[in-house]
């Protein structure tokens, strides 16, 4: 497996720190709308906003690393010391962008038959990682016919 390896993502640990406080204010705040129940709207937006900053710190504390080799993409997850897999074949992958802006961005790899959690659950955060890794990963992916090579929303 070591030969397949074409590149290794991984984490900042300035960058991962700076998410997870980013994501516990993000919890605490919307969890205000939910304590402070004015009406129902609020209500229901403070609860899903909770929820779903909540699933990104978890995943953020979990990630381990994302590896590309020769054939798949492998996203590791050690939770409480064991090791956690999800793997997408390049013949069975579809890619979705959305551009680093100042401070955020992600990388959600999906499969094209896959189920609610697979494709909840493959997402990468770009703020950890530099410019020059980015580039790297859109060259594997033109070089896998996964993307094309003039996205417009790749360029950095």
């Amino acid at each position: 497996m070591k030969n397949n390896i074409i590149l290794t993502l991984e984490y900042n640990l300035g960058w991962r720190i700076f998410i997870l406080s980013f994501f516990i204010f993000s919890i605490y705040f919307s969890s205000i709308f939910i304590i402070f129940y004015i009406n129902l709207l609020m209500f229901i937006i403070g609860l899903m906003c909770c929820l779903l900053f909540t699933f990104v710190f978890l995943d953020t504390i979990f990630f381990k690393r994302v590896i590309f080799t020769k054939f798949n993409v492998i996203k590791y997850w050690s939770i409480f010391g064991k090791n956690y897999i999800n793997k997408i074949k390049y013949k069975d992958l579809k890619i979705i962008h959305s551009k680093k802006g100042y401070v955020f961005g992600t990388l959600n790899f999906t499969e094209k038959k896959a189920g609610f959690f697979k494709r909840f659950c493959f997402f990468v955060s770009l703020t950890p990682l530099q410019d020059e890794t980015i580039k790297q990963v859109k060259q594997i992916l033109i070089e896998k016919e996964i993307l094309k090579g003039d996205e417009y929303d790749w360029n950095y």
